[in-house]
This record gives structure tokens, sequence and C-alpha cells, in this order.
């Protein structure tokens, strides 16, 4: 199983409940960098788990490819 780095685009949501129109326009999506075991790469997403046993998976996240920057293969298990 591969260990890879993805880089990739991803979105940002003001924390405030209510804000005036021309202050909302400070938000710019942001890139992420994540590592992790690839368990599934489909025609849409690549799955990753952030820890892995021979039976379980743990922290598991699905990135859209759409958002993807880079895809670095690190190792293989």
């Amino acid at each position: 199983m591969d260990i890879v780095l993805v880089t990739w685009v991803d979105s940002k949501m003001s924390d405030k409940s209510w804000e005036k129109k021309e202050e909302a326009t400070h938000l710019t999506s942001e890139t992420a960098t994540t590592a992790g075991h690839l368990l599934e790469e489909n025609e849409n997403d690549i799955i990753l788990a952030f820890c892995y046993s021979p039976t379980d998976v743990n922290g598991v996240i699905a990135i859209p490819k759409v958002s993807i920057k880079s895809i670095q293969k690190l190792t293989r298990l």
C-alpha cells in the first residue's frame, strides 16, 4: 500500500454568524497538504487513511480530484 503526500486546495468558511457583505470577501481558499495510506483512487476522489493495520483503518479522508494540485508517492508498505 502506497503512502502519499497530497497537496490540494481546500475551501474556507467564515466563523462569523452575520457580517457585512463588503467584509465577507476576505475569505480565500487555502492549500492543504495531507499524508496518508492510499486506500483507493476512483474517477472522482482519492481516499486516504491516516492510520492503517492489516484489518482496520482510522482517520479516513476523501479528497476530490478536482482539488488536487499534486500527489507524491512517499513509500510503499
